[in-house]
């Protein structure tokens, strides 16, 4: 009896450490558990400050962008084209519009090379519309690259638009009144005078009451004349009416005399 009550004392005790264990066991189980749920928060909370930072920076970099997304004129005038459409990414140095101003005007102008030598800048020009309307205009800048199929270097020209009496419009086309010199004095013939045979430049001259054929070399044309490089002096009187029809010693008389009423 003293055994069996004792066997059954050791079972009830090992019964308890069995339950106990079970319960230790449990919540092992459940702390463990809730360490795991602990350590999955904490990361979620890592990763919730990570997006956070990462918004705030994203936040920084649009206002940012924001700022700088402005686009400020360099001066007044009327948007032409626009070369980009919304949302577009665009890069530094990119055009986004073509703006035309519709106050600030300048005159381009390709010239020759040769007769580009003689301008300077600040030195006031003629220009002139298809309408005949003139005004003055000054050289803001001259080229210093020649065109080489063209031979000509650009020069710019500002002028006031109020001072003229009409709108000028973008691209409207202007003819610039150029010198060909530098103010040099030189004789000149009338394009009329001039005979073209065998290459060569003739004109017909009055001299001792008859005409004479005279060789001659021209150089540039001013307006319906020719400069006369070399062959005329100053004084000649030319033959610029029926000339195609002389022949060298022929008599002929000068306009200039008035007391011949048959002059040719």
């Amino acid at each position: 009896m003293v055994a069996l009550k004792a066997n059954e004392a050791m079972a009830k005790a090992n019964l308890n450490i069995a339950l106990q264990n079970e319960k230790l066991t449990n919540y092992k189980a459940k702390y463990e558990d809730l360490q795991n749920k602990i350590s999955a928060l904490l990361a979620n909370e890592e990763i919730a400050r990570a997006n956070l930072n990462s918004a705030l920076q994203d936040e920084k970099v649009s206002m940012q962008n924001l700022d700088r997304a402005e686009v400020k004129a360099s001066f007044d005038g009327i948007i032409e084209s626009r070369e980009i459409e919304l949302g577009e990414a665009v890069g530094l140095g990119f055009t986004l519009f073509t703006l035309v101003s519709d106050t600030m005007f300048e005159i381009e102008a390709d010239v020759p090379a040769n007769r580009a030598r003689v301008l300077k800048p600040n030195e006031k020009l003629i220009a002139e519309t298809s309408d005949n309307l003139k005004f003055p205009a000054i050289i803001r800048s001259i080229g210093v690259k020649e065109n080489s199929s063209t031979r000509t270097l650009q020069i710019r020209l500002s002028f006031t638009a109020n001072s003229i009496n009409r709108f000028i419009n973008i691209g409207e086309s202007i003819n610039v009144s150029i010198p060909i010199g530098p103010g040099v004095v030189a004789t000149t013939v009338h394009k009329d005078a001039i005979l073209k045979r065998e290459g060569l430049s003739l004109v017909y001259i009055l001299k001792d009451g008859v005409a004479q054929i005279k060789p001659v070399e021209l150089g540039d044309g001013i307006g319906d004349r020719f400069v006369v490089k070399q062959g005329l002096a100053e004084g000649d009187e030319v033959v610029i009416k029926g000339n195609e029809r002389l022949r060298p010693g022929q008599k002929i008389s000068s306009l200039n005399n008035k007391d011949n009423e048959n002059n040719e």
